[in-house]
């Protein structure tokens, strides 16, 4: 008797100690994953900051640099360096503020059947840039709540779309009437103007997803009307008035 109750003794504690380990199995890991998790994630948002200040200083240099003066001409210098599709400029500061979205990728650790790999870490950014009285530029770069950078990103979006059908119109076709036309009562039309072999777009970009909070930006669309000229691509540029 005593031989067998210390086998059944024996395999009752085999059927405790192995559901145990597999539970602190699983609870190890599920932390290793999370806290590796949270490590990459950490990481891929420093970079994205770190990017982002990396921006904002090349831009100030980049508008200290510059020998121009018109707002039009630095809010394109603005959006060249930012790609920031919603650029303000308040005059009594001398201060450009551009808004966007960054983001970067970091490979996700799986968690037992839970599939991990690239996965985005994404942050709303302001970009402000400021001109002293010695002409020198100082630039802040602040993390924004997402609601701050949507309108920006749909202004983003209908640019896009701009572009690609101003991209894909007859050479003749690029005029005023014609440009309305393709592009459709999304865009006001502001003017075009056609000179030697290209045609310049000025296009109030609307979004309207808030009214009466209607937030808009010019954009400035050049394209080729060469006939010889096979590559009809538009390029842009963000503008302050059109």
């Amino acid at each position: 008797m005593g031989r067998a109750t210390r086998r059944v003794a024996n395999g009752c504690l085999v059927l405790l100690i192995v559901p145990a380990c597999l539970v602190a199995y699983f609870w190890y890991t599920v932390w290793h994953a999370g806290h590796v998790n949270s490590e990459r994630e950490e990481d891929a948002l420093a970079s994205v900051l770190q990017g982002a200040r990396e921006d904002g200083d090349g831009t100030a240099r980049a508008l200290a640099a510059s020998r121009s003066t018109g707002t039009d001409a630095l809010t394109g210098l603005v959006w060249q360096h930012t790609e920031a599709p919603l650029i303000t400029y308040d005059s009594a500061r001398r201060a450009f503020t551009a808004t966007a979205f960054r983001s970067a990728v970091y490979d996700e650790e799986a968690l037992l059947f839970v599939h991990g790999g690239p996965t985005q870490v994404q942050r709303c950014l302001g970009f402000v840039y400021t001109r002293r009285a010695d002409r020198t530029w100082t630039t802040k770069v602040t993390v924004r709540d997402d609601a701050v950078c949507r309108p920006s990103e749909r202004i983003r979006s209908l640019t896009e779309l701009a572009r690609t059908r101003i991209t894909n119109m007859y050479a003749a076709d690029l005029t005023r009437t014609g440009v309305r036309q393709a592009l459709g009562p999304t865009f006001d039309v502001r003017e075009v103007v056609r000179k030697g072999e290209t045609a310049t777009v000025d296009v109030l970009v609307h979004d309207d997803v808030d009214p009466p909070a209607t937030v808009e930006q010019c954009y400035r669309f050049t394209r080729s009307i060469d006939p010889d000229d096979s590559e009809h691509s538009a390029t842009v540029v963000a503008a302050t008035t059109c």
